[in-house]
């Protein structure tokens, strides 16, 4: 039995998670132009941690930066100011309705 090849529908919003370290972030770059050069009405948005998000807020090919404070939700269950933060996350995420969500952390 052949299983048949489906391509996938093109998104209309990508979210990509690379928050932390600048190396990894500037290595991860290629991701962000193939996916505009092979979705280019898509929009698409980081996950960046707040340290690192002007060196990609102005690039041509993202739509949007999400920050993300890892120190400051580290300890969420100690601190509600952090729990509430936390909690903003998680809805500004699930309100974004993203299409594709690339991990390119691979710690989550």
């Amino acid at each position: 039995m052949t299983i048949p090849f489906v391509q996938p529908e093109c998104p209309q919003r990508v979210l990509l998670i690379k928050p932390s370290s600048l190396g990894d972030l500037v290595t991860a770059m290629p991701v962000l132009r193939g996916l505009r050069r092979s979705f280019p009405q898509a929009r698409i948005s980081w996950l960046v941690s707040r340290s690192l998000a002007e060196l990609i807020a102005h690039d041509r090919d993202l739509d949007e930066t999400i920050l993300f404070d890892r120190q400051g939700l580290a300890n969420w269950w100690r601190s509600p100011r952090a729990g509430w933060a936390l909690w903003a996350l998680r809805r500004r995420l699930r309100t974004g309705r993203f299409d594709w969500v690339i991990d390119l952390q691979g710690l989550f």
